[in-house]
């Protein structure tokens, strides 16, 4: 059995104030432009999402946070709101939620999937 280390505050307010080495701040500014890890359509951790708007308008998609942030304009409240929303709508049907959850301010989902090989979503 491992003892576990308690950080004083002093300690974590000392690391702290270091702020992120050199090594972490490469590591970190890498994953921001990785296709395959940052903020893309490219993501490989990204799904295809299938939302419809209130004026009845289909929209599919890869990426629900980068398709949000590039079509701010369309929906109402923030990027992050409308994310949120949609994620809600999802974990109501997967069974998730106390109630159901069947939209967010006139937005349905009709579905999300893992993408095929290959597919880069659009």
């Amino acid at each position: 059995m491992t003892k576990k280390r308690r950080w004083s505050p002093e300690k974590r307010a000392r690391l702290s104030e270091r702020g992120q080495t050199e090594n972490l701040k490469l590591g970190t500014l890498a994953a921001q432009v990785n296709p395959k890890t940052g903020p893309f359509e490219t993501n490989e951790q990204a799904l295809i999402w299938v939302l419809k708007s209130p004026e009845g308008i289909v929209h599919e998609f890869r990426n629900l946070s980068h398709w949000t942030r590039q079509h701010a304009d369309i929906l109402p409240g923030t990027p992050e709101q409308a994310r949120c929303g949609i994620m809600q709508i999802k974990r109501s049907m997967l069974g998730k939620t106390r109630r159901p959850v069947t939209s967010w301010k006139g937005w349905t989902l009709l579905g999300w999937r893992k993408p095929d090989n290959g597919e880069s979503g659009s």
